[in-house]
């Protein structure tokens, strides 16, 4: 007869993290895998993360040993390491088969040698490493450090020891209360623990505070005015109630003993009404329920409680030779209130010339007004009395010097896609000719707008400048001859 294999277990419980599902949010690594109980779908409880402590620190101190004294064939309590695309996981520890232990003397890490100050020296010291490789397994990589030579015999797992394991597993279940061996019954789980609060029963109940605001009790549903009742938080949120035995009954009409008033249709018209009832004590769920009642054509309402389903059905059985109409107060839309007409704000003038929003004809800064209409300023003439519509004039259909209606000069030129553009031309304080983009004013000029030679030789003799190409006046008559040509 074989003595039976013992199996140590211990104390676990369902994990918080992913509900006992063992998956939880998607990451590229481990995929859903979760984080916290690495897909086994619990965790240690106290109890049994102290007993797995012991029982860890118990083995390392009977069965470490140094790498480097492992022989080929041993089997030790260790991991190895795989890889995820490109980023190392380590796996989880198990009783695994040494298939080779290779120490190099120089194939290890390089440190540099540093001086009194801390700087490199340009010597470099080569530690000897030990690579640990285990039997074949799928996607298995060698596990190995490099570490000087004092150090390299620090590394030790744990060799099986069969005799040593039992007396281990044999003292920490015997010992601790979250730790139980397979021959035996599982330990009886502790009992919650209690709030001291609910421990100590001599305890006096505090005062609740007056209520500050009027509200609905959280009982009864009734009203509460301020300082009649009192105020308490339940589940998070300030509710108010009458003081305690001080709720009235519920009005309870006695039934009609004339035949209702019937509706258009011949059948019996009732109203339903609710209100939040809350619950006297604190308890998961939601923090309060619906309370119905019921008016019969226009009689004073009758409480009935929850439930909208059994209520709707009582009606239907007590009115089914009449028929009954059902009516939901609270699906019943309320008139809109009425809104108060709030005065028109008075226009400004327009500092900013603008299309007119009336009649799409160019309003000059100055000369009209500026409102705000739903939410955006527009422009138009005062009073909104705009002009007839002037006959469309011809439109731009040569480069050239123009005048606009309003005095502005401008520039117009051919693009590139045979487009034509205009720039506006002004000066500056020291006397300089500038030609700055104005969006759509080729659109606000027409060919009558165009200047003549004269014209333009006049105004650049005044400003001693070109009025075309903004250089300084080489000739007595106002402009070259290569301007004049472009006017």
């Amino acid at each position: 007869m074989t003595d039976t294999k013992l199996i140590i277990n211990f104390e676990t419980t369902e994990c918080s993290r992913c509900g006992g599902t063992g998956h939880h949010q998607y990451n590229q690594i481990t995929g859903t895998v979760c984080f916290q109980c690495l897909g086994t779908k619990t965790v240690l409880t106290r109890r049994g993360r102290l007993a797995r402590e012991r029982y860890d620190e118990a083995m390392a101190a009977r069965l470490a040993v140094p790498v480097v004294d492992l022989q080929p064939g041993d089997l030790v309590w260790a991991h190895y390491s795989t890889y995820s695309g490109y980023t190392p996981v380590d796996s989880r520890k198990a009783w695994r088969r040494v298939k080779a232990v290779e120490i190099q003397e120089n194939g290890g890490i390089g440190r540099h040698v540093l001086d009194a100050d801390g700087n490199k020296t340009g010597e470099i010291i080569w530690h000897p490493s030990v690579r640990l490789e285990f039997e074949s397994t799928q996607g298995e990589r060698a596990v190995s450090r490099s570490m000087p030579v004092e150090e390299l015999r620090e590394w030790t797992v744990n060799r099986h020891d069969g005799p040593a394991i039992r007396e281990i597993m044999i003292a920490t279940a015997k010992r601790y209360t979250g730790a139980w061996l397979n021959t035996e019954e599982p330990p009886a789980r502790p009992a919650p623990r209690l709030r001291k609060s609910a421990d100590v029963e001599t305890q006096e109940p505090k005062a609740l505070p007056a209520n500050k605001f009027a509200g609905d009790c959280r009982h009864c549903g009734q009203r509460v005015e301020e300082q009649q009742g009192e105020r308490l938080r339940v589940d998070g949120r300030w509710a108010v109630q009458h003081k305690t035995g001080e709720c009235p009954e519920p009005a309870r009409a006695e039934e009609p003993k004339e035949a209702p008033v019937p509706a258009k249709d011949g059948a019996v018209r009732v109203v339903l009404t609710r209100a939040k009832l809350y619950p006297e004590v604190s308890r998961p769920g939601p923090a309060w329920t619906w309370s119905y009642s019921y008016a019969i054509g226009g009689a004073p309402a009758v409480g009935y409680g929850p439930g909208l389903s059994s209520l709707r059905d009582m009606l239907r059985t007590k009115f089914r030779a009449t028929g009954v109409e059902i009516v939901e107060a609270w699906n019943t839309p309320a008139p809109a209130p009425a809104v108060e007409a709030k005065p028109a704000r008075p226009a400004m003038v327009n500092k900013f010339g603008g299309s007119c929003r009336l009649c799409s004809v160019w309003v000059e800064e100055g000369k009209g007004e500026r409102l705000n209409v739903d939410g955006k300023w527009v422009t138009q003439h005062t009073g909104g009395t705009c002009p007839e519509k002037p006959a469309p004039r011809p439109a731009v259909e040569e480069p050239g010097l123009y005048r606009a209606p309003g005095g502005r000069l401008y520039r117009v030129r051919e693009g590139d896609e045979g487009r034509l553009y205009s720039r506006e031309i002004t000066r500056t304080e020291a006397g300089n000719v500038r030609f700055v983009r104005d969006p759509g004013s080729i659109s606000r000029l027409s060919s009558e707008d165009r200047l003549s030679v004269e014209e333009a030789e006049r105004i650049s003799q005044d400003w001693d400048v070109c009025m075309n190409c903004g250089r300084e006046l080489t000739v007595s008559r106002g402009m070259g001859p290569v301007c004049r040509k472009r006017v």
